[in-house]
């Protein structure tokens, strides 16, 4: 029989502060839109779509391309100058 005078402590809930804050957010939001007669929602949709544009932008075309060929004179031998950097870390690689 165990006489523990403290009872155990109970799991501390993990996301309750983020889950006020967005509750909090929601609801200075919805005052703000009531106070601003619908202007504030037009002004975070408009924010929502450019944020939208930005991140599929950066999905699509985020990554470095490699030179275009043929498209200066100097574009052949940049081409040449990537290959054998490649080429030569890919060597110094296989050598362990």
């Amino acid at each position: 029989m165990s006489f523990d005078a403290t009872p155990p402590r109970g799991q501390r809930v993990r996301y309750q502060p983020v889950g006020l804050a967005l509750v909090f957010a929601v609801c200075v939001t919805l005052l703000l839109t009531v106070l601003t007669g619908g202007l504030l929602f037009y002004v975070l949709v408009a924010g929502a779509v450019i944020a939208l544009v930005g991140l599929l932008h950066y999905a699509v075309w985020g990554h470095n391309s490699p030179p275009a060929r043929g498209s200066s004179p100097a574009a052949p031998d940049a081409w040449q100058h990537a290959r054998d950097v490649w080429q030569e870390t890919r060597d110094r690689g296989d050598r362990h």
